[in-house]
């Protein structure tokens, strides 16, 4: 896919999720880890953590609650841009 498309692989949160078989925690990893860029991604460690932050007693495998997790992390991660 890379190669059919120009050769250059996707550096940015959009075009990583666009590649198959790419999925928004990896997407997230890619772009945050190798290309240097502000963005969250949400594994088991971080809905326990998170869950325990917040008192958040919600089933985790739960559609919504997975979907608040994810709006949760971007919140965190947005505050400390500045590397605070």
């Amino acid at each position: 896919m890379i190669v059919a498309s120009g050769g250059e692989f996707p550096n940015t949160l959009s075009a990583l999720r666009n590649v198959p078989g790419i999925g928004d925690y990896t997407a997230g990893a890619i772009a945050s880890i190798a290309f240097k860029q502000v963005e969250h991604v949400v594994d088991g460690n971080v809905v326990r953590v998170l869950a325990r932050l917040k008192a958040i007693s919600a089933n985790p495998k739960d559609k919504l609650t997975v979907k608040n997790f994810w709006k949760l992390a971007a919140q965190l991660v947005t505050l400390d841009e500045r590397g605070i």
